[in-house]
């Protein structure tokens, strides 16, 4: 599914056009017999020059639906096409116009003509029946999903703040809508991922939206595997966590967020070729996925493969040029290869455009401690300490910076302290690098056996080979 055009002003209702192209992906992904390629990947080729040819063979798809969409009022015009990317020939096209409250009913209608023009695929009316139960009828609650979605993406500390504000007006528009609970429990996700909030003030709001969200439709299958998520690294509830990501699996397995998770739940056991299996399996259909190539990267990472990890931070920083965690990473393979100014620049232009991020900061203060620029990465260090004391910053930025100076004990008390907090960090160190010789310390080994967690240890872990 290509991005649609916008018939209208200009930026006006992008937000709407690309929030139901989404919602047409999520819903063929539950049409059985159709390989849909990811929205990620469909996205890149917005306002491209490229011919369908070249799209399917990059695409690695025989089938191109494409069209454009006109909002005007409450009224909504959707021209949709079927081209076939080998021929560049129509294959059938059709439009469809109704009411913003009729929207899903449009999408449907869409979906189940697609399936019939592909050789006469039949559509699974429960499962479409399933998907609307999350849904609203609401225009101005489906308007600031979108918008709150949008925010999300930028993945800074203002975005995330701006997001939870989104996401709570649309559930205030309609307080039945499934979606938005999801989207405001991934909002408040993120609060902690970009060190904003501690986890025992935004997680347990974040379980409590997906709680709302399952009530409201308990076969979400995004809702179960977030679910999955909070069960693993918050609640350390590996049983839950196990049979909600598996009922999330029969619900739809090709969900975005269902992979996600249940490839984090691999990663956990140790079962890293698996998860790295599943990943590049998804990855055929949506090359361009962000989370994909992160959990591949940190895969990689655990393995102690850091250089095929780093290949895919590359690759994914074409897409998001300041996300933290592959910015983090590539700065450990560029020192390796001692190209340090090469690591500080792309380090110093990342904290001047997010914020002052806590990771990149941490990257930094590494960076200059391996060329022995102690005074500088001391500096950094305490800069990270005073802000701790007035703010919230990841236990496991700190645990890094002090591994990577070889400061065992400082370590050791600020592990202590992501084990208190209950911090996904605990899980996440796990994945080495920095940590490999931390983690092989006697007094972790017992920090994480008090806590009933000593599983997630490296020594610990089971593999499939």
């Amino acid at each position: 599914v290509l991005p649609f055009k916008n018939i209208g002003t200009a930026g006006e209702n992008d937000h709407i056009v690309e929030g139901i192209v989404d919602d047409l992906n999520i819903m063929l992904t539950n049409v059985d017999g159709l390989k849909v390629i990811g929205s990620a990947s469909a996205k890149s080729y917005k306002d491209t020059d490229k011919t369908p040819a070249e799209i399917g063979q990059e695409l690695n798809t025989g089938t191109l639906l494409q069209g454009s969409i006109q909002k005007a009022g409450n009224q909504l015009k959707i021209n949709v096409k079927l081209v076939d990317a080998n021929t560049g020939e129509l294959i059938w096209g059709k439009p469809f116009e109704g009411n913003e409250t009729e929207r899903f009913g449009l999408q449907s209608q869409i979906v189940k003509s697609v399936g019939e023009n592909l050789g006469g695929i039949a559509i699974d009316e429960a499962k479409m029946a399933n998907l609307k139960k999350s849904g609203t009828t609401n225009p101005k609650a489906y308007d600031l999903l979108q918008r709150a979605r949008m925010e999300s993406m930028k993945y800074t500390r203002e975005s995330s703040q701006r997001a939870v504000a989104m996401f709570e007006d649309a559930i205030q528009a309609d307080p039945n809508y499934a979606d938005a609970y999801v989207g405001l429990a991934d909002a408040y996700t993120q609060k902690v991922g970009t060190s904003i909030d501690y986890p025992l003030e935004s997680y347990p709001k974040a379980i409590a939206a997906l709680k709302t969200a399952l009530k409201i439709n308990p076969n979400h299958a995004a809702a179960l595997a977030k679910s999955s998520h909070f069960a693993m690294v918050f609640e350390w509830d590996i049983p839950e966590a196990k049979q909600l990501i598996a009922k999330a699996n029969e619900i739809n397995p090709l969900n975005p967020d269902v992979i996600i998770h249940d490839v984090e739940m691999l990663m956990r056991s140790g079962t890293y070729d698996l998860a790295t299996e599943k990943i590049k399996k998804a990855l055929k259909n949506d090359p361009k996925s962000s989370m994909l190539l992160m959990y591949l990267i940190g895969s990689y990472q655990a393995q102690g493969l850091i250089e095929m990890a780093d290949d895919f931070a590359i690759q994914l920083l074409k897409f998001s040029p300041y996300a933290q965690y592959p910015i983090h990473l590539r700065s450990i393979a560029l020192s390796k290869r001692k190209k340090f100014a090469e690591a500080e620049t792309m380090l110093k232009e990342a904290i001047a455009a997010d914020d002052n991020n806590p990771v990149s900061v941490m990257s930094l203060g590494v960076v200059y401690w391996k060329q022995n620029k102690k005074e500088e990465a001391l500096e950094l260090l305490t800069e990270l300490l005073n802000e701790a004391h007035f703010s919230y910053i990841k236990s496991d930025i700190i645990i890094r910076f002090y591994a990577a100076m070889g400061d065992e004990e400082n370590a050791l008390k600020w592990i202590e302290r992501a084990i208190e907090l209950r911090e996904p960090g605990v899980f996440y160190l796990t994945w080495g690098s920095l940590t490999d010789d931390l983690l092989q310390d006697e007094r972790v080994t017992k920090l994480y056996e008090d806590a009933g967690i000593a599983d997630l240890l490296p020594d610990k872990k089971t593999s499939s080979n």
